[in-house]
């Protein structure tokens, strides 16, 4: 297995100390053969992103990524609605958090318009009210290309599977959004407690877009 478990360790002291770091968690992909895993990490602003790589570029964590290249997908997010509460309640369900489930859509661009509606009114709603679903991010990614990211944190893999089993499937019939969707992947992820990062000082802020790492 690669040493996917010294990430949050030799990310840890560079990302608490950074002005406008304001969060990350990862974990183990559970729907995955081989051994998989992803970072969520959230930042006030690109600027504050673009700011910590460039300081960070020669030191021990560029180093561990260079390394890392082959077998890492980078994407920004730019967090476009949060549910069912406002940004800083979903920082603060970081670390009570046990699964994250990931859906990148890729959506064909005459469909745009009808896919964000059916997130909104559809979709979005219908996860608020799932027990044990402690909150969620619907966000765009930040180039021309029509893809968003739908993230959901739980409480436990129960809750999870309750969701899934017992209200997905009415969702996605209300939904109708299959044509809307031209690649889409999902991951089931078991959060690793140690790779919670928070800011130094404890002080979480209102996160204005995403980095999220995405290893294939």
């Amino acid at each position: 297995m690669p040493d996917y478990l010294s990430v949050g360790e030799v990310g840890r002291s560079p990302l608490q100390q950074q002005q406008g770091f304001c969060g990350q968690i990862g974990g183990f992909n559970l729907e995955s053969s081989n051994p998989q895993a992803c970072t969520l990490t959230f930042w006030s602003s690109v600027r504050a992103y673009v700011k910590f790589m460039e300081r960070e570029r020669e030191s021990a964590l560029a180093r561990y990524q260079e390394r890392k290249r082959e077998m890492i997908e980078v994407a920004l997010f730019n967090s476009s609605i949060t549910f069912p509460d406002e940004s800083q309640a979903v920082l603060e369900c970081l670390e009570k958090s046990a699964i994250l489930r990931v859906t990148d859509c890729r959506i064909r661009a005459e469909k745009e318009d009808h896919f964000v509606s059916v997130e909104k009114d559809v979709w979005i709603p219908g996860m608020s009210w799932s027990e044990g679903m402690l909150a969620g991010i619907f966000s765009k990614a930040m180039n021309d290309e029509p893809r968003y990211l739908v993230t959901t944190f739980w409480k436990d893999l129960h809750a999870h599977n309750n969701y899934h089993q017992n209200v997905f499937p009415d969702l996605s019939e209300t939904a109708n959004s299959g044509e809307d969707v031209c690649q889409m992947s999902r991951s089931l992820l078991k959060l690793e407690p140690s790779w919670f990062v928070r800011p130094a000082g404890d002080k979480f802020v209102k996160p204005i877009s995403l980095y999220n790492p995405i290893i294939r």
